[in-house]
């Protein structure tokens, strides 16, 4: 399965959803072939068609709190929302397995006895229906330089280490290979996930990672302004409540694409740039090629590196 759009203002990432089933639809090759013989894909190209039509991150819900005692990583009272009342719910935040476990149900049992956000409870709904294999999530971030000495090399000392006091936010003094990021890719790290949903999970996103760093010829390739992709791992949390979390403790096999902010070429490459990634995905998973990849192969990607985000830039360091 495969989703985008949670947020309502971050764009492009339907457009590559829908180049990518085209191409599935109507080429005529072995591998493609292949996909449409042995894997039943579902796509989501946007979750949050509220948001787009208000231009807004959020669901439109008038009877949303106002954000209140939460951060990027975690929660208090479990409350992500716009900063004004009456606006909307961040959907993203809102795919518990269990709706008890989450900060807002144990803050305001009697307020919130179930999950307020439909959108999210679609998704979950679908998934679980479904009894998928894997699910991977599009967003936008905004633009950041490429730190080839920035390696995830294990969870624990990622988060005891680096999560909040280096990884997030980025350095601003580091400006690491000062390559430009052209996407960043996580897999869940919540500590109860299920190993082997989590090396599935880094099984996609190396899969991913790969292709679209690969040289020659590529899918969809109609646009090329000279820049080769660079992507990163991505600094995310452990959080259970955030999709690529909820959907790991799920033991479903879990992926978050942020592409990044315009300014690396023309829309057409971008759009090309997450076809590509979807495209590695089905097609891996359709020819088995999938479970031979080592998990302990995003070593091998680089970190994402300090914000070069042009001020007031949507979307620029959230997932």
């Amino acid at each position: 399965m495969m989703i985008a759009q949670q947020h309502g203002d971050e764009h492009i990432m339907p457009e590559a959803m829908i180049a990518a089933l085209q191409y599935l639809a109507s080429v005529d090759l072995d591998a493609v072939r292949q996909v449409r013989d042995e894997l039943t894909i579902h796509f989501v190209p946007r979750v949050n068609p509220d948001g787009f039509v208000a231009r807004q991150r959020y669901n439109v819900d008038t009877d949303a709190p106002a954000a209140a005692g939460a951060d990027i990583f975690g929660a208090d009272i479990g409350i992500f929302a716009a900063d004004e009342p009456f606006v909307g719910w961040d959907i993203n935040r809102y795919h518990w397995p269990n709706w008890k476990d989450s900060d807002l149900y144990q803050s305001y049992p009697e307020k919130y006895p179930k999950n307020p956000v439909p959108e999210a409870v679609a998704v979950d709904s679908r998934l679980e229906e479904l009894d998928a294999k894997w699910i991977i999530d599009f967003h936008r971030q905004g633009e950041y330089v490429v730190d080839e000495d920035k390696t995830f090399t294990d969870r624990e000392k990622y988060v005891n280490e680096g999560l909040e006091d280096d990884t997030y936010p980025p350095d601003p003094n580091d400006p690491g290979a000062g390559h430009i990021a052209t996407s960043s890719l996580f897999w869940p790290i919540n500590e109860n996930v299920p190993e082997d949903t989590r090396d599935l999970s880094k099984q996609l996103v190396y899969t991913m990672y790969d292709e679209v760093t690969a040289e020659g010829d590529k899918d969809v390739m109609w646009a090329d302004n000279g820049h080769d992709p660079d992507p990163t791992w991505y600094p995310g949390g452990t959080y259970g409540g955030i999709a690529r979390n909820g959907f790991g403790l799920r033991g479903i096999g879990s992926v978050l694409f942020e592409l990044s902010a315009g300014t690396l070429g023309s829309r057409a490459y971008r759009v090309q740039h997450v076809a590509e990634a979807m495209l590695a995905a089905v097609k891996a998973t359709a020819d088995g090629s999938l479970s031979d990849v080592d998990p302990s192969s995003i070593k091998k990607i680089p970190g994402r590196g300090s914000d070069v985000t042009a001020e007031g830039e949507a979307g620029s360091q959230r997932e």
